[in-house]
């Protein structure tokens, strides 16, 4: 431990220990500073910026406040108000959980009305209704939420990851210590800083097209998590706790707001941590891509600067508010570029690579997977002969092997569900020919604009190689392969490509709607165009004896044009973020009405008006007596008597292949499907009193498949990190 101490600390002087002591300190006194305001944190007052009102056009008036995110607990709601008439409140907490009463006058003296629940289990879908008579009054002056223990741990969790920046901090100088590179590690840490603007510039969080979406996924594996269920196959408390299935979108990194909500994190604090955990990684993956392929600083610079501002992937985070999925995705596309240029032009000593990127994109989002896979096969067309070397050929086999560890967890899971009764035609969305450019998007979108311009910028510098004649600079180099799949991916997602024609076969055309939108190719594209701008612009150096980068106007024009797309997609997406994007989601963080039904999917032929009500169905109700019922995530407690034989009960769970049920002797009861898609339970003949207990259970070859890939990714990833740790010098 010593030594390693000594390792670290040897070459820093005394810039270097003034600027991490700075640093440290500042870290410190944030992180304190943070946790302290963790008292007091029981009593909340709500934003009245979050409560709608409307009024009938018969004079009827209403208070709204819908998307209370409350944890289990005992809570005390008191509403201070005028009223120059009775009104009625409704307060509802979830399913089980439900108050109506009259509010009486309170005119001219003010009243203050309290109410009291116990949570058994926490809630995000928690409103309060007013409803006052034509000609009457009623103000707000307070709604006071009072719980017995903290109602999130935000300033806590915040201020422990605040402090755990300071080993990064000591860490960060080390490597930039003995980096030879090192402008492009400022210019990362800036680019960090400056996209990560608009997630702490305010306190709320702007409504994205996706953003209800995604948090219900985050919101689906934190319930998930608390039934007990790994991995989270069933989403428990969606569609008015029917549940939903939760495995055929992947989700493994979802995983990490999730925990941080286990931790107490409120839906607001868990989102913008893990979007923030999202640009350091996209920005720290982007540089290790590029410096792997280039030694020059300028090359690393240009690439991930493409990349991190690249239009598509900003609109992403902002504009569409993309929490998970194709955002995430993004992060290891330049991984996939990275490996395949190791396995197949470089030392493929760093194969590995590519085992992550297309295993990241995997457990991302499977519409950007598939894109993947295309590029990996023009690109493997392009280099057939080469498969002939066995040193390629078993890089190739390590990186098959690997992948298929990171991805099994996630693999197997979609793989036992994706066959089942579920609707798949609820996946087939508008037709991809609606959505190719310039047809529906012309000049409006950017995103096309950003790609094309990349494009022209490596063809031109293809051009000026040519006409210098030094074709012999990038015959056997990446650079035409990895150009012309990126300009594949460009053209497939406009007019150009012949989708018209591919379309009439029926699996394209299942792929194609399945896509949604064309502009999924751009961002894949993009770093492809990336890389291969990177290796072109230092080949048309290179094509002219005695010039500098400095000196070469094709580089220096090839940057003023980089840098006036970043401008334009940054200026873009902050609009589209602060302006466009004006409706909020989260005022705070105990509001937030997030999406709690997608019909996506749910069972096939399942309509939104079976899962309106929470009731369940009793066969017989003139045989069968309900005791008691109970239920909490996909657990259902059920006491009964039955005086008929074959009689059952169906209750509000959808059904899928997983549910058991067990009776008072922890004998199995059978489960199968019933009307509507319910799970029916047949019911034992009993006078005497009898119970049935029923609950989703994951198959242990489910459990064991994600807990082996978790532990590769983590296992593998710090082998990784001590290689780079020890070759560091």
């Amino acid at each position: 431990m010593i030594r390693l101490v000594k390792r670290i600390f040897r070459d820093f002087n005394r810039i270097h220990w003034i600027i991490c002591i700075i640093l440290t300190a500042a870290c410190i006194s944030g992180g304190l500073l943070s946790i302290s305001h963790l008292k007091g944190s029981n009593v909340y007052d709500v934003d009245f910026r979050a409560i709608q009102q409307k009024t009938d056009p018969d004079g009827t008036g209403y208070y709204s406040l819908r998307g209370l995110s409350l944890r289990k607990g005992n809570y005390k709601i008191m509403i201070g108000y005028e009223s120059t008439e009775p009104s009625k409140i409704e307060i509802f907490l979830d399913n089980d959980i439900s108050k109506s009463e009259t509010l009486p006058m309170a005119y001219p003296d003010p009243l203050v009305a309290s109410y009291a629940f116990e949570l058994n289990s926490g809630t995000d879908r928690g409103s309060i209704e007013f409803t006052y008579p034509a000609g009457a009054t009623l103000h707000l002056a307070n709604i006071t939420i009072v719980s017995d223990k903290p109602l999130y741990y935000d300033a806590l969790i915040k201020g422990v990851l605040v402090l755990l920046l300071i080993p990064c901090i000591w860490a960060g100088m080390y490597f930039y210590i003995h980096s030879t590179h090192k402008i492009s590690l400022v210019i990362a840490v800036l680019i960090v800083i400056f996209q990560a603007v608009p997630f702490f510039l305010q306190g709320d969080l702007h409504l994205g097209v996706d953003t209800r979406g995604h948090m219900m996924r985050i919101e689906g594996i934190y319930y998930g998590l608390l039934d007990g269920q790994f991995p989270v196959v069933i989403y428990p408390e969606w569609n008015n706790s029917y549940g939903q299935l939760g495995v055929l979108y992947p989700n493994m990194f979802l995983y990490i707001p999730a925990i941080f909500r286990l931790l107490g994190a409120s839906q607001l604090a868990a989102c913008k941590i893990f979007m923030f955990l999202t640009i350091c990684i996209s920005t720290v993956v982007a540089l290790a891509s590029a410096r792997t392929i280039f030694k020059r600083e300028w090359q690393i610079i240009i690439v991930m600067i493409v990349i991190c501002f690249d239009n598509t992937h900003l609109i992403d985070m902002l504009s569409a508010g993309r929490i998970g999925g194709a955002v995430l995705a993004e992060i290891f596309y330049p991984l996939v570029v990275a490996g395949i240029i190791e396995v197949f032009y470089r030392n493929r000593k760093k194969w590995y690579l590519l085992a992550y990127g297309v295993a990241g994109v995997f457990n991302c989002h499977v519409m950007s997977a598939t894109i993947i896979c295309i590029a990996i096969l023009i690109l493997a067309l392009f280099n057939l002969k080469k498969f002939a070397d066995p040193h390629i050929r078993h890089s190739i086999y390590r990186a098959i092997i690997l992948f298929t560890g990171l991805v099994l967890g996630v693999g197997v899971c979609f793989a036992n569900f994706y066959f089942s009764d579920w609707g798949q035609e609820n996946l087939q969305w508008k037709s991809l020919l609606d959505t190719l450019w310039p047809k529906e998007y012309g000049l409006a979108d950017r995103r096309w604009i950003y790609s094309i311009a990349l494009m022209l910028i490596a063809i031109s510098a293809v051009i000026i190689v040519l006409v210098r004649k030094r074709y012999d600079l990038i015959a056997d180099e990446y650079f035409i392969p990895v150009l012309i799949c990126g300009i594949i991916l460009v053209l497939m997602s406009t007019v150009i490509f012949p989708w018209k024609l591919l379309v009439n076969i029926p699996a394209v055309k299942y792929y194609a709607n399945m896509i949604q939108s064309s502009h999924r190719f751009l961002s894949p594209a993009d770093a492809f165009l990336a890389f291969s701008i990177g290796g072109l612009l230092d080949t048309v150096v290179v094509s002219k004896p005695g010039r500098r980068s400095y000196h070469s106007r094709t580089v220096g024009l090839s940057a003023f044009v980089i840098f006036g797309l970043c401008v334009i997609s940054t200026v873009t997406g902050y609009y589209s973020y602060f302006v466009k994007n004006s409706e909020v989601l989260y005022y705070d963080p105990v509001i937030g009405e997030i999406e709690s039904t997608y019909e996506d999917y749910l069972p096939a032929g399942t309509k939104t008006e079976w899962y309106s009500t929470d009731t369940g169905f009793v066969s017989d109700e003139d045989a069968v007596t309900s005791l008691d019922y109970e239920r909490r995530g996909t657990y259902v407690y059920y006491a009964y008597t039955n005086k008929k034989e074959g009689s059952y009960v169906e209750f509000p769970r959808f059904y899928y292949n997983g549910y058991i049920a067990v009776d008072k002797m922890s004998e199995p009861v059978e489960v199968v499907k019933g009307d509507h898609n319910r799970t029916r339970v047949y019911l034992e003949k009993t006078d005497a009193p009898a119970i049935v207990r029923m609950w989703y259970h994951v198959p242990k070859f489910m459990t064991f498949a994600c807990s082996v890939s978790f532990g590769l990714w983590i296992a593998s990833l710090m082998l990784v990190g001590a290689r780079i740790y020890y070759k560091i010098d």
